[in-house]
């Protein structure tokens, strides 16, 4: 199937194939290709790229006839294609073919100045989608943004963005709105819990709400099935209320209640 996106098909070249087909090389003649994770494409397929790169015409599938094809090609990955070629994974000819302008871009950790316009530019672009008035970083959410690692790089902070515009109503953005992982640097949802507020300050509204029956020496599995009671009488016992408010999903909301016997 990739290979006719690629190269097109002619009418009945395999089932489903109702209609001919001319295929992105030809439909961008003049213009570019841009081929993403260039390193995931299988064996054969690599074969075939080269051999349009290298005669500058394609073959659709099912098609005895050759079409000349006029095309920038833009590849990118996230992989090592030289560790590649030495393991056998990529073809040598063909990463010499793609490799004549090559740029490396830096992950998103080491690139610290870009961090903040790009958040800027999703946060307008998702504003714009929902509908939303303008939102502002405020200082400290800036300062964690900026002190985060992001193994996930620009799409990690999409991600972080659009969660943040789609359970945000204010139009100031605080730290208290951002991905637990971000505030917390917590590795994962089910290894530590997840507040938005700060511990402390977590702790103190919690012993204020239900003072009977907590203490300072509350540890934190105590503090977080205290928390878990109290979203879930706020929000009436509704799952997907609390879970929405912990930044946890259902299915982890569920694992809790079970684990502290809230039923």
């Amino acid at each position: 199937l990739l290979e006719s996106e690629l190269f097109g098909h002619v009418k009945g070249a395999f089932t489903g194939a109702i209609s001919n087909s001319k295929g992105l090389f030809r439909e961008a003649k003049g213009g570019t290709l841009f081929f993403d994770e260039i390193g995931d494409l299988a064996g054969p397929l690599q074969a075939k790229i080269l051999r349009v790169l290298q005669e500058k015409e394609i073959r659709p599938v099912g098609d005895s006839q050759t079409y000349p094809v006029d095309v920038r090609v833009i590849t990118a990955t996230n992989k090592n294609l030289k560790t590649m070629v030495e393991q056998q994974l990529f073809r040598d000819d063909l990463y010499y073919r793609i490799a004549v302008i090559p740029i490396s871009i830096p992950p998103l950790r080491d690139r610290k100045d870009d961090i903040l316009p790009l958040a800027i530019y999703f946060i307008e672009k998702y504003a714009k989608v929902r509908n939303l008035p303008k939102l502002t970083l405020n200082h400290a959410a800036q300062e964690l943004l900026l002190d985060y690692s992001w193994p996930g790089n620009a799409r990690e902070l999409e991600n972080c963005i659009e969660y943040i515009t789609a359970m945000n109503n204010d139009p100031i953005i605080t730290p208290e709105n951002l991905p637990v992982q971000i505030v917390r640097n917590y590795p994962n949802e089910d290894d530590k819990m997840e507040f938005f507020s700060p511990l402390s300050k977590r702790k103190k509204q919690i012993q204020a709400l239900t003072s009977s029956r907590l203490n300072e020496s509350l540890d934190l599995q105590e503090l977080e099935k205290a928390a878990i009671l109290e979203a879930l009488q706020k929000k009436h016992w509704n799952r997907t209320s609390v879970a929405q408010g912990l930044g946890i999903s259902r299915a982890t909301l569920w694992r809790k209640m079970k684990k502290y016997h809230l039923n």
